[in-house]
């Protein structure tokens, strides 16, 4: 098997481009490969011709507007299963023939996914397919390549006789979370890695989102969000050297950096605060007017603010995620009994460590 990850800046090294999100384009990829194999990409194949003696030229659609990190290409033998979404869309899930008799739960998950969020957002998925293959040695759990997710072989083939149950609720929010990508992420893209919360926080709240309405068997929201999710963000937020969430990277590595527990987990809390804040009705309609509005192109969180602050006039939510995304830390809040009838309320910024310098704090 040979696969692309190219997530966040390595589509330059496949072919001269514009290899920043902000710059969209639409591609029309073939591939040449031997013909015992075949091939995958975001669009769907649009054919499959010999051109020479054992090899074929497999060529596919042409994409809509898209951001160079998320193109991916796929030379496999696997196998697949396959469903269809409410939608019409065929949804495919690979992997060897052995694993994919136990794999059948991975593909309904995904395709429950796919049918909550379209209805949910109210804006149709952009592609005319979607794949998900397994891939043995990848660095990060899942990608969210448009049209082509690949995932962690224990995650895409996850297999209830010999994985756990705990791990059973991991692999479902991480194809949640892929899932997401495909309208928060693909078909709206962060002008700028500085606004990758509205790629990965986003979908690190809609992940549980979805899979706490799809399965009733946990509380993905309150165990799994609050306890699990939120506590290590705020770990991550405890010292004198985390970062504001938004945070504008200037080298690879600093790059690199965004892709952490600032981002997803204290990030993800925060989209699941507002929810809370403004009401079920008022969030949906801010993210379906987001999503409608910058449809294949690129937005900053600005942009994402003022959506959701035209959804209420009793809260400014300009100001909660200012001060959510543009200071690092958190305050920790002493309240102390007075006498019987008043109360001193204090607050001060919170280190893990009380022995780290000090710097200029807000709190």
């Amino acid at each position: 098997m040979v696969t692309t990850q190219f997530s966040p800046y390595w589509a330059r090294h496949a072919w001269p481009c514009y290899d920043e999100p902000r710059y969209k384009a639409t591609f029309k990829f073939f591939v040449d490969h031997e013909s015992q194999y075949y091939a995958l990409s975001n669009g769907a194949v649009e054919s499959r011709k010999p051109i020479r003696s054992g090899w074929v030229r497999t060529t596919f659609e042409r994409t809509p507007e898209m951001s160079t990190y998320i193109t991916a290409m796929i030379i496999t033998n696997y196998r697949e299963i396959k469903g269809t979404t409410q939608s019409g869309i065929p949804v495919k899930l690979y992997g060897s023939h052995e694993k994919l008799q136990n794999s059948r739960n991975m593909l309904d998950m995904t395709i429950k996914a796919m049918d909550f969020l379209e209805d949910y957002f109210g804006v149709e998925y952009a592609m005319t397919k979607l794949d998900v293959v397994p891939v043995r040695r990848i660095e990060v759990a899942a990608m969210e390549n448009w049209g082509l997710i690949t995932a962690r072989d224990d995650i895409a083939n996850f297999d209830p006789r010999v994985h756990s149950a705990q791990w059973e609720l991991q692999a479902r929010v991480i194809m949640a979370h892929e899932v997401a990508h495909m309208w928060f992420g693909d078909l709206v893209t962060p002008d700028w890695w500085d606004n990758i919360i509205l790629k990965e926080s986003t979908v690190s709240w809609f992940m549980v989102f979805a899979a706490d309405a799809i399965f009733d068997d946990f509380d993905y929201i309150d165990e799994f969000m609050v306890v699990f999710e939120l506590t290590r963000g705020m770990e991550k937020d405890s010292s004198v050297n985390s970062r504001p969430a938004i945070t504008n990277p200037n080298s690879q590595s600093e790059i690199m950096n965004m892709f952490d527990e600032i981002t997803y987990q204290r990030g993800g809390n925060l989209f699941r605060m507002i929810y809370h804040i403004i009401g079920p009705d008022p969030f949906r309609a801010a993210v379906h007017n987001y999503l409608l509005d910058n449809a294949y192109s690129t937005a900053e969180m600005t942009d994402m603010t003022q959506y959701l602050q035209d959804e209420t006039t009793e809260y400014d939510i300009k100001s909660l995620i200012e001060r959510y995304t543009l200071q690092k830390n958190f305050p920790v809040v002493h309240v102390r009994l007075l006498n019987r009838t008043h109360v001193l309320v204090t607050q001060e910024r919170f280190l893990y460590s009380n022995k780290e310098a000090q710097d200029d704090s807000p709190y």
